[in-house]
């Protein structure tokens, strides 16, 4: 990667949050399906912190210049995402049927991270990251977009896509650069120190137990065929098939493990509470009964009129 010709794509690529027109009528929704794209839009301002955080931590590890730079617009990125995010939960709350907060567990999850973060390793962070990047753009933002159908939410989420390209961008270079800088697998000792780390396990603890539940929550009403989940899924693990050097990662390697192994087990418990209709699924079918819920998904195998990140990488190479 030429990182002077990615430093001025970020500092062309800005943009304001106040271009788009918040005064329009958003899209017809559903009690249920409003109050459900309310909350979500409320949790993802925290996810977008905590990404804001962590690029502010970057920026202070690197020693090159230019990747200094580029992580600094990362940060300003991801604010103006929290920002955006912000508004369009405003934005869909028409009728204002409770007041929306984040996630209880999502909110510890914050707190742990942002302990975490000061001391994580950019080795292993940048296999996170990416990989909760591509969650971010392939899976949630595509199902979203899906299942609202509303044009500036379209609008907004393909500008946040055109940011989210660069960050990929740059997470497939650090896979690469640590693949190549850092072979050998840890000695035992060094796993021990690792897993034994108390903010480290709080932190991977609440990061399960918050973003299962907020993206399987999402994944059960906007896509419930699984489809955009597993193709995020499929896109990480072939970063490692098509790049020896992203293989030899062993913090990609670990990351992957980690979410293949939580990624059936959450499949399972996803599927034995669909077919016993409790939790979320009771909602949902009571919701139907009452006819608070009569938006269906529409696309989930279907074309994207919306470029995701990935997309716009690829076109960009």
């Amino acid at each position: 990667m030429n990182l002077d010709r990615m430093l001025d794509k970020c500092r062309k690529g800005q943009w304001n949050v106040n271009d788009f027109d918040w005064a329009q009528k958003p899209a017809e929704l559903s009690r249920f399906d409003e109050m459900e794209a309310c909350q979500a839009f409320t949790n993802l301002i925290y996810i977008e912190r905590i990404a804001a955080a962590a690029f502010l931590e970057f920026s202070k590890q690197a020693t090159d210049p230019a990747e200094k730079a580029i992580f600094e617009t990362f940060y300003d990125d991801e604010v103006r995402h929290a920002e955006a995010m912000w508004h369009l939960s405003k934005y869909f709350d028409v009728h204002q049927y409770r007041i929306y907060t984040p996630d209880a567990n999502l909110v510890k999850f914050v707190r742990a991270m942002s302990k975490m973060i000061n001391g994580i390793s950019p080795e292993f962070a940048s296999a996170m990251v990416t990989a909760g990047e591509l969650v971010l753009d392939v899976a949630l933002l595509r199902s979203v977009n899906d299942y609202i159908e509303d044009p500036l939410s379209r609008a907004v989420i393909e500008k946040i896509n055109q940011d989210e390209s660069r960050h990929i961008a740059m997470d497939f270079y650090l896979c690469e650069k640590y693949g190549q800088a850092d072979t050998e697998p840890p000695s035992m000792r060094e796993f021990f120190e690792t897993m034994s780390n108390p903010t480290l396990i709080s932190g991977m603890y609440w990061a399960t137990v918050a973003l299962s539940a907020m993206f399987g929550r999402i994944q059960a009403i906007m896509d419930p065929t699984g489809f955009r989940f597993l193709e995020a899924g499929r896109r990480f693990e072939m970063l490692g098939q098509k790049n020896p050097k992203i293989a030899a990662n062993r913090n990609y390697a670990a990351v992957l493990k980690i979410n293949t192994t939580s990624q059936s087990i959450l499949g399972e418990v996803r599927r034995i509470m669909q077919l016993m209709r409790v939790g979320l699924y009771k909602q949902m079918k009571d919701a139907e009964s009452r006819g608070e819920k009569r938006k269906a998904p529409t696309a989930s195998a279907g074309h994207d009129p919306v470029k995701t990140a990935v997309d716009m990488l690829e076109e960009m190479n």
